[in-house]
């Protein structure tokens, strides 16, 4: 006998709420723990994965962080925190921000600028860079984070393709804003979501490792373990040739003027 549909739901929610209730990051959102620096309380569990991102990687340094899929805000919160430490101690008190951009609608969070719109669409692209302008002149990041996901159909086939259209239209805008590796400056960074898959190697190698020097594979341990989501965690961008789309060469070092004279008078 086919169970009722009432029943099957009822038995799945059951679930959920115990997985939610046994969850300690869910648990301790409200409470600040986890080492979150986020503040008293996190908007979405998400937070906590940005937070252990930004632990272990050089992330969210300089003034201006893009957030895409930034709804209801857990990152944007743990970025925004650390774009205001970041701007106390290194850039004389100017303050820096976080631009968010997503479909859905997004409350206001001290230190970041809301855009609503499809990413997708290049005005909603525009706006972003308008909102950046006001950091960096040149409309420029110094990081771009992207925890976007696709609608999930239960397709394997379908369900990664949508991650891989994700990822390509996130690190394509981030050809175009992120700060290159210049004299001090170490190069913008990127994060991106993705869900693990044998096809999407290949775009790690074409698309991620030539422009970055160094990309890793990270899932945090916030995210659920019976999730394929991870994270591509990329630092120091060296910045992409207009015109031929190769990744720009390194600038050369700053001979010391001491050997410099040492090897003339050999």
């Amino acid at each position: 006998m086919r169970p009722a549909l009432t029943a099957l739901k009822s038995s799945s929610s059951n679930r959920w709420l115990a997985r939610q209730a046994q969850d300690p990051f869910v648990r301790s959102r409200a409470t600040g723990q986890q080492g979150t620096g986020a503040g008293t309380q996190l908007r979405a569990r998400s937070g906590f994965k940005l937070s252990e991102l930004a632990r272990k990687y050089p992330l969210l340094h300089g003034r201006a962080v893009v957030d895409l899929g930034a709804a209801p805000g857990g990152w944007s919160q743990v970025a925004a925190k650390a774009i205001r430490r970041q701007s106390r101690r290194g850039h004389g008190g100017i303050p820096g921000a976080v631009v968010a951009v997503d479909l859905l609608p997004m409350e206001e969070l001290e230190g970041v600028q809301v855009v609503e719109g499809d990413f997708f669409d290049h005005s909603v692209q525009e706006q972003v860079r308008m909102g950046l302008k006001g950091f960096n002149k040149d409309g420029s990041a110094d990081t771009v984070l992207s925890d976007m996901m696709a609608a999930m159909s239960g397709v394997r086939v379908r369900d990664v393709q949508s991650s891989l259209d994700l990822v390509q239209a996130a690190t394509t805008f981030a050809h175009v804003v992120l700060r290159p590796k210049k004299d001090s400056y170490p190069g913008g960074s990127l994060v991106l979501k993705f869900f693990m898959h044998p096809d999407l190697n290949e775009f790690r190698k074409t698309e991620l490792e030539p422009f970055f020097t160094k990309v890793a594979t990270d899932k945090p341990k916030a995210s659920r373990s019976e999730s394929s989501e991870a994270y591509w965690v990329c630092l120091g961008y060296k910045g992409r040739n207009p015109e031929t789309g190769e990744p720009l060469p390194s600038p050369a070092p700053v001979a010391d003027v001491s050997d410099e004279a040492k090897a003339a008078s050999e």
